[in-house]
């Protein structure tokens, strides 16, 4: 993806710019850093990628930047369905409970490449709701794309670190590609991670190139907003001497 470029003119960052413009700035910040990550290969990078994806797609930031246009974005990913109820934040909340269940020997993965063909569009919600990863055990554990990126992000160390487990659950629950806690290659939660990156980038594409398109307009017709800045400090200071001198 060499080709994106949502670079925010270096002019603006030095202005006093107004809320909507600021929510604009840190909403391609986390663009670039997510295209940063997914030109990386290391599991780092994949849990790193979690949180800017969980601010923007759970916690409502593409909301906050979109608004109506929210309804518009396409996300083109895998069209077959893996059928069940997903996990509710509940259960992602008390993961480390389900360990038992999960870690069986005996295990069925179902597994759905999101962005291998046959592709088809969906939009925000039906992407963010879809089941993308199956474990069967003794019971059957159905994760979405939104209990993906909430296991990455809050257990696995994106922005949180799972506490409370003992050594041996911790040996256990790593046993196996599927555990969001084993940070090595093939693992089955990071490698969903390098999918919905994938997936959210090239969806959101055309909107960040709107948002440049206005910033730059906005840099442009705002040009005193800098010099409006300098020379209130330099009043200032002006000020500050000559009370100095009376002094």
């Amino acid at each position: 993806m060499s080709y994106l470029n949502f670079t925010v003119p270096d002019s603006l960052r030095k202005k006093y710019v107004s809320s909507e413009v600021s929510r604009q700035i840190f909403f391609l910040d986390c663009i670039n850093d997510l295209l940063y990550c997914s030109s990386q290969a290391s599991s780092y990078h994949m849990i790193r990628a979690s949180v800017p994806l969980r601010i923007l797609l759970l916690d409502g930031g593409l909301k906050t930047i979109l608004r109506n246009d929210l309804d518009k974005l396409v996300f083109m990913a895998n069209e077959n369905i893996i059928t069940g109820t997903a996990l509710t934040k509940k259960d992602i909340r008390n993961i480390k409970n389900l360990e038992p269940n999960l870690s069986g020997s005996h295990r069925c993965i179902n597994y759905l490449y999101l962005s291998h063909a046959p592709l088809r569009p969906y939009s925000f919600s039906e992407f963010t709701e879809k089941i993308c990863l199956q474990i069967n055990t003794a019971q059957e554990f159905n994760f979405s794309v939104q209990n993906v990126i909430e296991i990455v992000a809050n257990k696995h160390g994106g922005a949180h670190l799972e506490a409370g487990f003992s050594s041996l659950t911790i040996e256990s629950f790593m046993m196996g590609n599927f555990s969001p806690f084993a940070m090595k290659e093939g693992n089955f939660f990071l490698e969903k991670i390098k999918e919905i990156l994938f997936i959210f980038i090239v969806a959101i594409g055309p909107a960040c190139k709107k948002i440049i398109e206005s910033l730059q307009s906005y840099d442009a017709n705002n040009m005193l907003a800098e010099s409006s800045n300098f020379a209130y400090v330099m009043t200032f200071e002006g000020n500050k001497r000559q009370k100095e001198n009376e002094d």
